[in-house]
Formats: structure tokens, sequence, C-alpha cells
């Protein structure tokens, strides 16, 4: 946003500030400005002339002119000159001039002297030649809407240079209040909190003044007649938007949604597509503006009808968004406006028409449908505590020497000083004890506070079980069994599920689910990992991969969230064996990380359509979980031509230490020994049992036993399990008697227990 170092000193003193001292003292106290530029104009070079005659020759106008001194024929000049009009003209060049020809933005018609203008003086009695505008970053006032216009920044300039701030020039509009209303109407309820109407006559200006003009250059806005031009000046020095209407034509107001109205054609000439919920300006059934963004013409005649209103800021952005749209009114709609800027801008644009000669006649009161909020808000602060929040010292006189330029007043409780907020504060920028301090230390300056590091105990967090766990069980699946970790969703999926023939209407349904087959969450993590697998090999041939979680266990009266550890291994494998004592393995090393018991499987029954060859998981305390065979109808869906092994683990069943201790046994000074059996077992009796009466067997050789293979096709249902067993003595190497010793002994326990070799 740009702003004008001479409009702002119409209002406040700051001649004695170099421009870029200023910038840098706005940029710490009130919102950053990013460059600083200095602007130059020669309207010096041009000076008043009446128009003497007119005469078009082709392409080309040149008209006689009259400066007060001489007249001067066969001029050129723009198209659009009339005899009698008041015009720049620069001797120098001979020529009728536009703004730009003169540096005043980009017009190029005619630049016409308001009436009443002498003769000969130089523009420059209206115009100054040299500027500096302020290039403010619009990022650090979007939650100051009063600062969206000159006059606002003119009273941060006073606050923080300490100086007076002159009153704004409006027109009382009580003196109005006996003449009839205006028709208003307001059909949309919050999205226009307030709009006010007050209906003009005017007599016939031709010019917009000087001044106005090349302030509204400055900011690139083009003139466009002297009703459009005050509406676009009030906009640029107070923020807030106004429009006049032609009253010949638009004789009432009426804010209402587009509803059924497919389209508007706004003044600049293009159709706009509606949307239904989309806000526009009315007359009766009739079309004349699309609210707070634009509107349908611009008013020519003497008869006026001046709007101003606020409108809810999400549906200015949207419907402007949508058009792409962003008009200077758009912008600071935006920015949640102050209803009681409408009336202030209305009375602005009253005593800006009068000073124009305009000479404005009221024909209706400042009629208002809505709540003005103009009446300042209470808010009470603790001195105390607002001194503890700032970190400087701070007392009822001080707080309230820094809010007074501000437009804010005070007044003394106790402790206490009870803040009235000003109307054209916005409610969202100051609202609470906290942005009064903000006010306060901004105006001060943070350098005034001195830096202190915060006193406090250092104490070490306490490290979280479950999280430890789950960080355990990663690691180990990653690093020492090959497997990658995903995130899944915490819904699942109803057609995944239908191709599974897995049933989760026990499932919590979501009330609001991002589609409408994905609106149960998970029970398991297992349906989403079998599709996350399916989905990878596609791209691989092996696919390993596993999920830390929560589910939500049904239960009465609630469901209950639960935290599992999920795996799907799909591999290219004809030994199903191989493959589970693999997977078992991950497990087993999984749960030894967290410190727990050694791991125990039992045979079970399968009770989900995934669960083929089925076991159930336990440990010292009870059931961690379930492991197994994909089931063979399923394979197609999941991995064609792959085994695949999962299994799922109840992590908040597995409580362990924190540190669980740790233990080596020392390496002998003597070779050891190894001694494979392979032992014949029902396949009946299960693995299990027979890893049990192997446990029961003691020998003080014996340094360790590892299961190596399994073979299950041989007949009577009988299996070949093979177990390494490694011996060996901590005093000396074993000889032909101690080899013979130990095969003894262990031969014997088999015995006992009706185990033969193969």
């Amino acid at each position: 946003m740009k702003i004008s170092l001479n409009w702002i000193g119409d209002y406040v003193d700051h001649d004695d500030l170099a421009p870029q001292d200023l910038a840098d003292l706005l940029t710490v106290r009130t919102a950053e400005v990013e460059a600083v530029h200095e602007v130059t104009n020669h309207a010096d070079q041009a000076v008043v002339a009446r128009v003497t005659d007119v005469r078009v020759l082709g392409e080309r106008t040149v008209v006689a002119v009259d400066d007060g001194l001489r007249r001067h024929r066969d001029v050129d000049c723009p198209a659009g000159a009339a005899v009698g009009d008041l015009v720049a003209y620069v001797p120098v060049l001979g020529t009728v001039c536009a703004p730009r020809d003169i540096g005043l933005g980009a017009d190029d018609r005619v630049l016409r002297v308001p009436a009443g203008s002498a003769l000969g003086a130089p523009l420059s009695r209206w115009i100054p030649t040299r500027d500096v505008l302020l290039e403010v970053d619009n990022k650090s006032l979007t939650h100051r809407p009063d600062l969206w216009g000159h006059y606002g920044f003119a009273r941060e300039v006073a606050a923080v240079l300490g100086r007076p701030l002159r009153e704004l020039a409006v027109t009382d509009l009580a003196e109005f209040d006996e003449l009839p209303p205006v028709e208003l109407h307001n059909d949309v309820g919050e999205d226009c909190p307030v709009v006010t109407a007050l209906a003009v006559d005017v007599a016939a200006v031709r010019g917009t003044p000087l001044l106005v003009l090349a302030r509204l250059s400055l900011m690139d806005v083009l003139p466009r007649g002297l009703a459009t031009d005050i509406s676009n000046y009030v906009l640029w020095e107070l923020g807030q938007p106004t429009q006049f209407y032609d009253q010949s034509a638009v004789d009432s107001l009426r804010i209402a949604h587009a509803g059924e109205l497919p389209q508007l054609r706004t003044s600049d000439g293009e159709t706009r597509l509606l949307k239904p919920d989309d806000v526009v300006v009315f007359n009766g059934g009739h079309p004349v503006g699309l609210a707070g963004i634009m509107g349908v013409a611009d008013a020519s005649t003497t008869g006026l009808l001046l709007e101003s209103a606020t409108f809810r800021a999400a549906r200015i952005r949207r419907t402007a968004g949508r058009l792409n749209l962003r008009t200077d009114a758009a912008q600071r709609y935006e920015k949640s406006l102050p209803p009681a800027m409408t009336r202030v801008a209305a009375a602005r644009a009253f005593t800006l028409l009068a000073e124009a000669g305009a000479n404005p006649v009221p024909r209706s009161r400042h009629t208002v449908v809505g709540d003005l909020d103009d009446q300042p808000r209470p808010l009470r602060v603790s001195v105390t505590r607002a001194a503890d929040l700032a970190g400087i010292p701070l007392d009822h006189s001080r707080i309230a020497e820094v809010l007074t330029p501000l437009g804010f007043g005070t007044t003394v409780d106790g402790d206490d000083l009870v803040v009235a907020i000003p109307p054209f504060r916005s409610r969202r920028d100051i609202a609470i004890p906290h942005d009064i301090v903000e006010e306060v230390l901004r105006i001060i300056g943070y350098d005034q506070v001195p830096p202190r590091l915060p006193t406090a105990t250092l104490e070490p967090a306490p490290l979280a079980k479950p999280v430890l766990f789950e960080h355990r069980a990663r690691r180990v699946l990653v690093y020492s069994h090959d497997h990658t970790e995903v995130q899944t969703y915490l819904w699942g999926d109803d057609t995944w599920h239908a191709a599974l023939g897995y049933d989760a209407a026990a499932g919590l349904r979501v009330r609001n689910p991002v589609a409408p087959e994905r609106a149960r969450l998970r029970m398991t993590l297992l349906p989403n990992l079998f599709k996350a697998t399916a989905e990878n090999l596609a791209h691989h041939d092996e696919v390993s991969l596993f999920e830390v979680g929560r589910v939500l266990v049904p239960g009465t009266p609630a469901h209950r969230e639960a935290r599992r550890l999920g795996a799907v291994s799909a591999l290219v494998s004809t030994d199903p064996q191989w493959h589970l004592r693999k997977v078992r393995t991950a497990v087993e090393d999984v749960v030894r990380a967290i410190g727990r018991p050694p791991v125990r499987a039992e045979v079970s029954a399968p009770a989900l359509p995934w669960e083929g060859t089925t076991v159930d998981l336990f440990d010292a305390s009870g059931p961690i979980g379930r492991m197994g065979l994909l089931a063979a109808p399923l394979a197609a869906v999941v991995a064609p031509r792959k085994q695949v092994v999962w299994f799922e683990l109840d992590l908040d069943a597995l409580d362990g230490d924190r540190y669980p201790g740790s233990w080596s046994t020392p390496v002998s000074n003597h070779p050891q020994s190894i001694q494979d059996f392979s032992l014949l077992w029902p396949v009946e009796r299960g693995f299990a049992a027979l890893q049990e009466v192997l446990g029961r067997f003691t020998h003080p050789l014996v340094r360790g036993v590892q299961f190596v293979d399994v073979y299950s096709g041989l007949p009577d249902g009988m299996s070949s399990h093979t177990f390494r067993y490694w011996i060996s003595a901590a005093d000396r190497t074993l000889d032909a008697a101690d080899l013979a010793g130990f095969r003894a002994a262990l031969l014997a326990h088999l015995d006992t227990h009706g185990i033969a070799l193969r």
C-alpha cells in the first residue's frame, strides 16, 4: 500500500524528519515500510487557461486558449475539450496537457481545472511538485483496517512522534435527522453488518479539485468524474469504501444474495458470472453493484445517492477471489472494517463535495440499517499484570499517556485501568488485555525493553515408555529384519474390505467422512497393510511392511483406543514353515527389545478372513497378539504368486523395563564343539511342546541351543526338527569322553520322553 507524506502532512507535522527516518520509525512501531520513493511532477510548468475555440483537424484537436495574459491559437489538445473549459496549458510547449504529460499518473485525457481558478495561475498553487511515497507491506496491515487510509497512518505518526493530530473535517450528519429516510433494506443478515445511505443534490461541477486528482494519481487511480473521484479519495483517506449512485436511476437500495441472477455487468465493462450466495446491491429488482467490490456505473448527475456499508470479510474475499477482481474496495472489506467508519466516510464525502464547490444539499437523513457499533468498547486491564507482561515498569499514567494519542480513553479503577477502545479499531485487533500491552509496547519501542533471560527450573523431561518401546520396535524391524514402515489412514476402505470378505460394520462411524466408502475407523491394522502390500507388489518382487498405529476396539459402553504393531511379509517362497519362522524371529526380537520374556505360540482357529494357519502369541503375562499365513483364497487378491505371513501385536500389553538389564557370557579360551540332532516328532503335538521338552534338559557343558530346520514330509504324521547344541568347558579342551557323555545324557533325556533320532 502507498502512503503519501504530503497527505499525512495535512494532519500531523513531520517536515523536520527525514522520510527514511520516519519510515524506520513506522517500521518498528506500526507496520513494515518496504521502500521510500521520492516523486516529482511538472505542475509548475502548466497554467490555468480557458478554451475559447475548438477545431477538429482529422485526428488532431486544436484549440484556442486564453491564459489571462494573451490568447494562443492552434494549440494541440487531447480530445474532449469544450469551449469554456478551464484546462491546464503548458506555455513552453504550446499545448493543452493531460495529467500524464506533467507526471500525474497515466490519464491521457484533457486535464480540466475546476471553475473559479484564476487564469494564468500555475497548477503548483494547488498541486505540490514534490512528494514522498512510503510503500507499506500489506501483510503487516491485515489486522489493522484503520491503517488502510492516510488518516489512520497520520494518527500513528502523531502518536509515535508525540505531536498533535489535526481533526478530520467532516459534516455533522445529525443536522439532517429531520429529513425523510432513504428506502434501504438488508436481506443478507450477517453478510452485511450495516448499510447506510444519504441522498444529496449537487450543483453541476465539471472538474475535480486538482489536489484530489493529484493525490489519486499517486495511488494509481484514474479520474472518473467528481462523485467517483471523491469516493476514491475517501477510500484512500479513511480506508472505508463508499459508492455514489445516480439518484435518477437508483432511488432505493436493497442488499441481497444474487440468488437466481446469473450474471452482472460491472462498471469496467466486464460481465461477471455470479453464484447464488454472492452479495449484490439492488435498486428494486435491478442490480446496481457487486457489493463490496464494484458498481455497475459511475454517477455523473446532480442527484446522488451515497452508500456506505460493511460486508463480511470472508464473503467478499471468496467472491473477489473467484472472479479475480481484487479492487481497492475489496481489499479493504477483506480486513473486517469497523461499522462505525461508514458514518465517518459519509460525513467526509459530504464535506469534500462542499469543498469542491458542488454545493451539496441533503435530501434525506443519513439512513442506517444495522448496528453502527460506534460507541467505545470498555476493556479492563490490570496495570500490575500489564507491567509483568511488558517486562518494564508501567503505571496508570504511563499507559494513558501512550494510549490517548491513539484515540483510546482511560479511567483509573484501583489497580485496574478501564480502557475505552475507539470504534475505528477493529474488534479482531483489540479484544483482550494483551492487545493493550502490545499497543503500549510498540509505541514506547520494543528496544526499550531490556533483554533478560527467563528464569526457570530445568528438569529432565520424563521419558514416555510407550513411545520408547515403539521406537525400539521400529529399529528392530527396519535394521535387523529389512522391513519398511508405512503409515495408513485411521479409517478403512469398504471396497477393499469387501474384496477381503471382511465385515467392518462394528467399527465406529465417522460423522463427516472424506468419502462415503471410508466412514469406518479401523479396528485392526491388517486390512490397510494388506492393501499397501498389494500396491507395493506392483513395483517390487518382495515386500515386508509394518505400521505402528492406533485402532478402535469395539466394546461396551464405548470403543477403546489401542496401540498396535502390525506387519505383512510377502516373499517368493515355497516353504511356509521357513517363512513363519523368519517372521516369528522378528516378533521375538521386538519383544526382547522391549524387555519382555520369551514368546510362546499356540495354534489357534482362524477367526478373520485372512487367517489361514494361525497361532496366538503369549509371553509370561498373557496374550500379546496373533500371527499366521495369509488364507489361500485371499492370495490372489493381496499377493498373487507370493507367500504372505502377517502378525499383529498389542503394544499396550507389552509393558517392559524402560532400561532392560544387559547380559553377556564370557568367551571361552577353549574351542567349542557343535552337535546337531534331528528329532522325530508328531506334527499334531506342535512345536511348542517339543521346545518345552528340550528346555527341561540340562548339562554342564551346554552353552547354547538353536533351532535349525524342520522337515514335514515324513509318513505317519511325523516331522523332523533339527536342533544345534554348542558345548564347551571353561577350563579345558573337550575330549572324546566329554562328547560321548554329553551325547549319552541327551539321548537318555529324549528316550524318557519317547523322542527318537531320525
